[in-house]
C-alpha cells in the first residue's frame, strides 16, 4: 500500500515536471502579458488565467 502510494506520487511529480516544461516553452512563444500560466498543485494541470488574456497597454 505504501509503495503503491509512493509510485503514484512519483508519477504525478514526473507528469508535473513535463507539464511545467511545456508551460515554459509556451511562455517563451507567447508574451507573458497576454497570458499567465499557472500550475495547479491540486490537479497537476496547467491552467490559463483567462482574466489576463486581454492585452492592455
Amino acid at each position: 500500500m505504501k509503495t503503491e502510494c509512493g509510485a503514484r506520487e512519483l508519477r504525478r511529480v514526473v507528469e508535473r515536471g513535463v507539464e511545467m516544461r511545456l508551460a515554459n516553452e509556451l511562455l517563451g512563444a507567447v508574451p507573458t502579458r497576454c497570458a499567465i500560466w499557472k500550475l495547479s498543485v491540486s490537479t497537476g494541470m496547467i491552467v490559463v488565467d483567462r482574466t489576463t488574456l486581454s492585452v492592455s497597454d
